[in-house]
């Protein structure tokens, strides 16, 4: 019995946080951005941020197909 409802309440919990994330996401990316120099650094960061995903996604592909094989 303790057990469900633990179990709800991480459910529950965890969707309430996913929740509360995607309204706070959503607020963000509405606000304007009216400084050039900001916007600048802001193509820089997402610039940097797609070059890890790309190369840590090379590196993770190889290990998930080799793990994955041995299952």
């Amino acid at each position: 019995m303790i057990m469900n409802t633990v179990l709800i309440f991480t459910i529950v919990g965890s969707l309430a946080a996913l929740g509360y994330a995607l309204l706070r996401s959503l607020w963000i990316f509405r606000q304007p951005v009216m400084d050039p120099t900001l916007r600048k650094i802001a193509g820089f960061v997402a610039d940097g941020a797609m070059a890890f995903l790309g190369k840590e996604y090379s590196v993770l592909l190889p290990f998930v197909l080799v793990v994955a094989g041995f299952r």
